[in-house]
């Protein structure tokens, strides 16, 4: 698109509304009829929220003797203006703004809405699962009042959906315990998963809207793994053998890990050759990806 207006020879900034809006490259181009004998010109520009003229790059005072002048600018523009300094003599000065169709991204891809000096692409510190509300922690403590010893608490894991494990972590701050996670068909469930677990959602912000996750974790009933099988993921944390000397310890799975739609359980057991009770945290933070 291209736009021409005749401003006036006045050494006073001039305000030039652009309808619409420039939001591609645009080139100013500064005529004149007849060259003046002296003077400067400088560009800026404005959106139309915000209350700061900014400098066109590469804009400011730039001597008009030798008209025809141009600048370049990137979109994001609803005013320029153009201000006159010293300028004597000259006739008829045209301004040309040319218009270059751009391939921008849509203003919530952008910093600043696509708008100001910084404008550049947003990238967001964190997942895309943890911005739409789909990541979940689970927390569970195993301590004096309900340790581990020689019963195992299983977790039964129900995910309807692919899903990603960002984390998974044990933390133990007196005795030893050993995570094994298996998948259904790795061995035999028994007993009731009657106790529901709570799965909080890793972010509580109000940029989108809440998500309904969709998985289920329950714990009280039992799991026999197939003799032989692999478990799908091993953690082994174990304290000092000393009371004096114990502190807490913890272990944790490396890197991230993508599994199947399915139904899941994971084992923590008391270590072989620990006695006693075991006391300190499981934890795990799970995306799930919906098709």
């Amino acid at each position: 698109m291209i736009r021409t207006r005749i401003i006036e020879r006045i050494n006073t900034p001039q305000d030039i509304v652009i309808p619409g809006g420039i939001y591609g490259t645009a080139t100013v181009r500064l005529d004149f009829q007849e060259l003046p004998s002296a003077g400067t010109v400088t560009f800026e520009r404005r959106a139309s929220y915000q209350g700061a003229w900014l400098p066109i790059q590469s804009g400011t005072n730039l001597s008009v003797t030798g008209a025809p002048v141009e600048v370049k600018f990137d979109g994001g523009v609803h005013l320029l203006r153009v201000t006159f300094t010293g300028l004597t003599g000259g006739m008829l000065p045209v301004l040309t703004i040319v218009e270059t169709e751009t391939a921008t991204p849509p203003s919530f891809l952008l910093t600043d809405g696509g708008f100001g000096n910084a404008a550049r692409l947003r990238v967001d510190n964190g997942q895309t699962g943890f911005f739409d509300r789909r990541m979940w922690d689970l927390t569970y403590e195993f301590s004096s009042t309900n340790p581990i010893n020689s019963t195992p608490v299983v977790f039964r894991f129900v995910m309807p959906t692919n899903f990603i494990i960002h984390h998974h972590s044990l933390e133990v701050d007196s005795g030893g315990v050993v995570l094994r996670t298996y998948a259904e068909s790795q061995g035999t469930p028994g007993g009731v998963f009657g106790t529901a677990v709570n799965l909080s959602s890793s972010n509580s912000m109000t940029e989108e809207p809440a998500y309904a996750f969709q998985s289920t974790v329950t714990t009280g009933g039992t799991f026999t793994p197939t003799p032989g099988v692999q478990p799908i993921t091993l953690l082994r944390v174990r304290t000092a053998g000393a009371t004096a000397q114990q502190n807490s310890v913890g272990g944790e799975a490396p890197s991230e890990k993508g599994r199947a739609p399915g139904i899941y359980y994971a084992v923590i057991s008391r270590m072989s050759g620990v006695t006693g009770d075991s006391t300190g945290s499981y934890r795990m933070q799970a995306e799930e990806r919906p098709q």
